[in-house]
Order: C-alpha cells, then sequence, then structure tokens
C-alpha cells in the first residue's frame, strides 16, 4: 500500500506525525513531510489510524 497526501486539502495539523511517527512527520516549515509513502504490512494499522485522525481528509491508503 502507498500513503497519498492532498496538499491541497492538508493543513499540518501534524495529527497523522503523532499517530504515525514512522509515516508522517512536520518538516522545520511545519509542512507535513511523507517519510516513508511505502507502507509495510505490518504498518497498514498505524497507517490507517492516521488517515481516520485526518481532520481534513487529506490522506488516503491505495494500493500500489
Amino acid at each position: 500500500m502507498r500513503v497519498r497526501v492532498d496538499t491541497d486539502q492538508c493543513d499540518s495539523t501534524g495529527l497523522c506525525a503523532a499517530v504515525a511517527p514512522e509515516i508522517f512527520a512536520l518538516g522545520t516549515d511545519d509542512m507535513l513531510v511523507v517519510r516513508s509513502p511505502t507502507v509495510d504490512p505490518a504498518q497498514v494499522p498505524v497507517a490507517e489510524a492516521a488517515v481516520r485522525a485526518c481532520p481534513k481528509l487529506a490522506i488516503e491508503l491505495v494500493e500500489r
């Protein structure tokens, strides 16, 4: 699976980074950084939690 972020919707609240710091981070400019766009099967539950945590619904998981 891959992480896809709609950068037009994302307002960089950082909730995804708090839930899944191995996948997301906030850069020095407070903009969202996807650390790992490819999600290992073991990371799917935490990635799904990050998707649910996004208040702007800017994150989705897609098949490769």
